[in-house]
């Protein structure tokens, strides 16, 4: 690759900000559900130990908070927990679980598409899911720098430059240098095209 991704996962650890980690689960408590309360004990209990760097002890507290009540927040940490623990698989199955139960959550698309990017070795999975995450977050300049790596990577420069564009106009600046690039390579390609096309203009 001619760049490098801002961080693999968007959730503490990982990103410069922790919004991308759901610290507590977001469901109405009522004293009438006591599985919803239950399930928020294990939650907290959970955040508790990831906090602690018990990342065995959260993922434990985090599927039995699913278990107890499923949510989209539990299965977003518990896919987390995976990941930190090499579980990549299984931390996408998790993701894709968070995604039936919140489907409006573009953070998962994103860590699904960076695993896929950058441990699976799938970019076509990976653009598919930046894509559904910049349906969702299109002003996300993170998520359009990632996606513009990938596409780099793969050869498609009109379209990377136009995301690395798109990633600098939403205040991601380490895409300046990149877009730079990006541009000088797409005029040799243009260059060389041309010279190209000459050349087979001038044999016949």
């Amino acid at each position: 690759m001619h760049s490098q991704f801002l961080s693999l996962s968007r959730f503490a650890g990982f990103s410069s900000t922790t919004r991308h980690y759901a610290s507590h689960s977001s469901d109405s408590v009522t004293a009438a559900d006591p599985e919803t309360i239950k399930a928020r004990e294990w939650f907290n209990e959970g955040t508790q130990k990831w906090n602690n760097d018990d990342l065995h002890g959260a993922l434990d507290c985090f599927e039995k908070s699913a278990w107890t009540k499923a949510t989209g927040d539990a299965y977003y940490n518990i896919a987390n927990c995976q990941l930190q623990l090499g579980r990549h698989e299984a931390a996408i199955k998790s993701w894709k679980k968070s995604l039936e139960l919140s489907p409006n959550r573009s953070d998962a698309h994103v860590n699904i598409a960076n695993v896929h990017a950058l441990i699976l070795k799938d970019p076509e999975t990976a653009l598919s899911h930046y894509e559904e995450a910049l349906r969702l977050e299109p002003n996300d300049g993170e998520i359009h720098y990632n996606y513009a790596v990938v596409l780099d990577s793969m050869g498609r420069l009109e379209k990377a430059v136009e995301e690395y564009k798109l990633a600098v106009q939403n205040g991601t600046a380490v895409a300046e240098k990149n877009l730079r690039n990006a541009m000088a390579r797409l005029l040799t390609k243009k260059a060389e095209d041309a010279a190209k096309g000459a050349g087979s203009g001038n044999e016949k």
